[in-house]
């Protein structure tokens, strides 16, 4: 017989690790994109996503590869690795490699063998703990940011049309002086986006879904998943698909420059 007193169980939500593969899913990102980007073992990002706590090292090193994933996805690195920590003390792994120290009673005399050993100990322990530290920090800077690629002129011209005078409608287009980006989602699609610098979008479009952005210098799509899900226009004219379906792209950026090009492009067309 149940009693008044009596609470139903609460269900565990998802782990540390469900939650970043969750993340990684949603933008269509695999684990071996993640590696070959970051230089973290395949085998620890793996052991990461199922709490596999004996299979990853210490957690000096772990952290470091928390952060580094979290960046990858672009997610807040420094919130996710408090949140592993976090993560650590509930299931009862000790979050810190730190010695306990020598309660002054325990301390052996001085200059003795035994002195010597422990002391040998404790340097061996700071010299590893720093050349971790060390290979944390190694990580973090490897990471070397590809160039973007320029954009790819949307008609190319043959050489006969190069040669010939400008028509009034190439003479009378003027560069922009700002850009106006209106993005639409035809599949749901994961986009970060920044303008002049800074950062707009950081989400999932859902399909139907439409932004606008305007820029007086340039659009830096850091990353698109699945870039045939989305339609861009700049200052109302449509470009051409950048990739295909589930194709992520990666730093692509669009100038004032590139807009004349495309308005240019247009009035020649038109």
């Amino acid at each position: 017989m149940t009693s008044d007193n009596d609470v139903p169980p609460v269900k565990p939500g998802p782990s540390f690790g469900e939650e970043l593969r969750k993340e990684r899913e949603i933008r269509g990102i695999s684990l071996a994109e993640i590696a070959e980007a970051t230089k973290v073992s395949k085998r620890f990002l793996g052991a990461i996503e199922n709490d596999d706590f004996a299979t990853l090292p210490a957690p000096v090193f772990t952290r470091g590869f928390v952060r580094e994933y979290a960046r990858y996805l672009g997610l807040n690195a420094e919130e996710m690795v408090t949140r592993y920590a976090h993560f650590l003390d509930a299931q009862g792994h000790a979050v810190e490699d730190d010695p306990l120290p020598l309660k002054s009673s325990d301390k052996p005399p001085r200059h003795t063998k035994g002195s010597d050993s422990r002391r040998s100990l404790i340097i061996g322990g700071i010299v590893l703990l720093l050349i971790g530290l060390v290979a944390t920090g190694w990580f973090v800077n490897s990471r070397v940011r590809s160039p973007a690629p320029a954009i790819a002129p949307v008609i190319s011209e043959p050489a006969a049309v190069a040669e010939r005078s400008p028509s009034p409608a190439e003479t009378g287009t003027e560069a922009p002086e700002r850009m106006s980006l209106n993005i639409e989602a035809v599949q749901d699609v994961w986009i970060v986006l920044h303008a002049d610098g800074q950062r707009v979008l950081s989400g999932t479009m859902r399909a139907g879904e439409e932004r606008s952005f305007d820029a007086s210098e340039q659009f830096e799509f850091e990353t698109i998943g699945n870039a045939r899900g989305v339609t861009l226009s700049i200052n109302g004219i449509e470009l051409p698909p950048l990739g295909e379906g589930g194709q992520v792209i990666r730093n692509r950026v669009f100038t004032l420059e590139d807009a004349g090009t495309l308005m240019r492009t247009q009035a020649t067309s038109s």
